[in-house]
């Protein structure tokens, strides 16, 4: 249980960037796991691990780091050095370290550049899909403030009519008052 326990440890503090392990975790760590685990994905931590146990003063033996690099390297090329992997690392755009594969470099660098021209097709097609709703979403917007001004101006031209008819009634009405203030007589005092 103890060891289960330091493994999830030991898990969760390499993969923080930078790490913190007791100079008792240093010595318990299985180098040929981590070194198995790294090279199964392509990235060394190494580098890391070794300075995390200096800052806790212990000196990791170059027996150890021979172990992390043997089951690296054995790993890597078994396990990284697939061209299904190579493949998927181009089509998630993913620079890729397979120059350092032992075989099948022809092989691993042409499904990776398939893998990366699909990648970079399907990126470039679902980047114009977005700059495509994009302009729908403008355009329509722009119609329904098209729209909204239409009935702007409808609605001003019934007022306008309206006013003009209004207009219209009251110089009538007005004229109407004017010729029969006319008729009157005058009073003269």
């Amino acid at each position: 249980m103890k060891q289960i326990l330091f493994f999830l440890t030991f898990i969760t503090l390499v993969s923080c960037s930078s790490m913190v392990i007791s100079k008792e975790e240093c010595q318990q760590i299985n180098w040929e796991y981590f070194g198995t685990r790294d090279g199964a994905k392509g990235i060394s931590s190494l580098g890391e691990i070794v300075k995390a146990c200096v800052k806790s003063d212990y000196t990791v033996s170059s027996k150890s780091q021979d172990d992390f690099l043997k089951s690296y390297d054995i790993s890597f090329n078994k396990n990284y050095c697939i061209k299904q992997n190579a493949y998927n690392k181009g089509l998630v755009l993913v620079s890729s370290v397979f120059h350092q594969c032992k075989k099948n470099r022809d092989e691993l660098f042409s499904a990776y550049t398939l893998g990366k021209t699909r990648g970079t097709l399907k990126k470039q097609i679902s980047d114009l899909e977005q700059e495509l709703r994009m302009n729908v979403f403008h355009s329509d917007e722009i119609r329904r403030r098209k729209k909204q001004s239409a009935a702007q101006i409808e609605n001003g031209q019934a007022e306008l009519d309206s006013i003009r008819k209004s207009t219209s009634l009251l110089q009538r009405e007005l004229r109407s008052l004017k010729l029969e203030l006319s008729k009157l007589p005058m009073f003269r005092i």
